[in-house]
């Protein structure tokens, strides 16, 4: 497989309510101002926390995440956006529930170096472990009406 080691990456991976289909407002501006590329995975775990997803990577034991994988237009301006939807950064409490971090992200025959939002300092232990690697099936399947 091929490795892309770029230091800055304008791709995005996404696998919660971000993601396509869900028809969310954040989705739908992350479609707005990015190129949809396709699928890929990484490896973790999902946990619920209360109708949306934090995911701790696992490469060793974790499930196969899938999201959805976008090329933004206007990396700096977006990612702002993102991460106030997020809950990321300083205006909000301590520590976030949430990190934008670099993963690296099976697309295709390559491999991608990729924005994501990972889980912060969290509790498993007091969160309910999805048994999915698929957050889009979960929330199509348990969406509030």
């Amino acid at each position: 497989m091929m490795e892309s080691e770029n230091k800055f990456t304008d791709l995005i991976f996404v696998y919660g309510i971000l993601r396509k289909g869900t028809n969310h407002d954040m989705a739908l501006l992350l479609e707005k101002n990015s190129t949809y590329l396709g699928k890929g995975t990484v490896k973790g775990q999902m946990y619920d926390l209360d109708g949306y997803p934090a995911l701790v990577e696992d490469k060793e034991q974790g499930l196969d995440i899938v999201g959805d994988i976008y090329q933004i237009n206007d990396i700096v301006k977006l990612l702002d956006e993102l991460d106030k939807f997020e809950e990321l950064g300083p205006d909000f409490a301590c520590p976030n529930k949430y990190i934008r971090d670099k993963i690296t992200v099976t697309y295709k025959n390559a491999h991608l170096k990729c924005w994501i939002y990972l889980a912060n300092d969290l509790d498993t232990n007091k969160c309910k472990p999805l048994d999915t690697g698929d957050f889009l099936d979960y929330y199509l399947a348990n969406k509030r009406q």
